[in-house]
Order: structure tokens, then sequence, then C-alpha cells
């Protein structure tokens, strides 16, 4: 009796129990970077080394799109230093005002065995076996354009000046707060700068400038060395410019 009631329990049982159950592996749930929303792509700047020169500047940054693996952004930047007494012709003078449209790639170290390298990679980003990802590289093309008068000798310079070249430098993670990010800026710009003006000398006596012959040439320059603070509305440059792993 006790035999078949536990005959009858068992059948019950496999009813239950489906006969092509496999066992399935655990998935785990791999984390991707988030996407940056609008105001995440936009980051304001600030050479402190131009400010120390007394010339106040900023710019602003947006990042081509959304993508944490987006490696490219749009900078503007500006500067402007004018003579605030104008009743009064000094001796030495140093102004300046200047845009800058400037586009750049950025990237990081890798791991290795990870994709090829290209150009200025290979250069200045060597594979690594514990990758640097709190730092990012990069690399750029710039157009500036603007007006200037600059005299520190008893002859001086004023006109337009146009400047066109390459940018290279690196931005590590500064500071990094709940929602925003503060970074720090290292680099420096240089190309073919193009100055067309007048050489101008001071009269004291009767408070003028007077004009000299006129200046026409193209020089080689570098035109601007950045300890920049760059301020990130969203993540750090930990978390943007990724290599894409899946490409």
């Amino acid at each position: 009796m006790i035999k078949r009631v536990c005959f009858l329990l068992l059948c019950l049982l496999s009813a239950f129990i489906p006969l092509n159950a496999q066992f399935v592996a655990p998935k785990y749930k791999v984390e991707k970077p988030d996407t940056l929303n609008v105001l995440q792509q936009i980051s304001i700047r600030t050479n402190s080394l131009e400010w120390l020169a007394a010339v106040p500047n900023l710019g602003i940054e947006f990042a081509l799109s959304g993508s944490p693996y987006n490696a490219y952004t749009l900078n503007l930047s500006g500067r402007f230093r004018w003579d605030t007494h104008p009743d009064y012709i000094s001796y030495n003078s140093f102004n300046i005002l200047e845009g800058k449209l400037e586009l750049r790639r950025y990237w990081h170290t890798r791991q290795r065995n990870s994709a090829q390298y290209r150009g200025l990679e290979r250069i200045f980003s060597k594979e690594r076996r514990n990758p640097r990802f709190w730092r990012g590289y990069y690399a750029g093309l710039y157009a500036q354009a603007g007006s200037f008068q600059w005299k520190f000798t008893q002859k001086g310079i004023r006109g337009s000046e146009y400047s066109a070249g390459l940018s290279l430098g690196v931005v590590r993670q500064l500071f990094i707060y709940e929602k925003n990010a503060l970074d720090l800026d290292l680099g420096l710009s240089a190309g073919a700068l193009w100055v067309k003006g007048e050489n101008f000398t001071v009269n004291r006596e009767q408070n003028v400038y007077e004009t000299g012959e006129s200046v026409n040439k193209v020089l080689p320059m570098l035109t601007d060395v950045r300890l920049a603070l760059v301020y990130r509305f969203g993540p750090s440059v930990k978390k943007r410019y990724l290599h894409n792993q899946e490409k």
C-alpha cells in the first residue's frame, strides 16, 4: 500500500516538471555608459594663464553628438583686452580683440589588444596595461581672427590678424560633483599668423599715436598656451570620448 502511494505521488510531481528542462546560466547585465543630453554636451572653459596677463577670456565647447563614444567637439572662444584709458596715451600697449573656432578630436589610452590606433593617437597615446581613463588627449584644427595693438619698444604695431593651425593637449579630471565636473586642459596652438596693419610711435608732447610704415606679413607663431579650467554640465572627461569595443 505504501509503495503504491509513493508511486502515485511521483507521477503527480512529474506532471508539473517539464521534461525538456535545461540548466540556464544566469545572465549578467552589461553596464553601458549613459547618453548625454543636450545640456551635458556643453562645457564652459576659461584660460587661467590669460587672466594672469589681464586678458579676460571665455569659451564654450559643444559635443557633436550625445553618444559617450563621440570623439569630436566644436569650440567657440574669445578674448578681449582694450585700452581702458583712451584719453591717456601710454608708452606700452597690449590690446587684443579676438575670436576663435576649433574642431577637436579626443581619445583615451586603451587596454592592450584593443583596436589599432590611428594618426596622432599612435604618437601621443601608447597601448597600456593600466589605461589612464581619467585622462584624455586631443588634437584639433583652429582658425582665429581679430584686431590688436602691441607696443613694448619704441615702435609698436597695430591692425588685424588672422591665424590657422593645429592644437594639441591633454585633459584630466580635477573635481567631480554630483551631476557636473571640473576638468583641467593643458595644451597649445600653433600655426601661420597673417598680420596686416601698420607701425606706430608715441608723440608724448601731443599725446597721440603717429602712424608709420604699413605691415603685411605671414609668420609661424605659437598663438595660444592653455592652462584652462573646463566646467562641464555633465560627466568629466573620464566618461566621455570612450572607445566603442563593439565596433
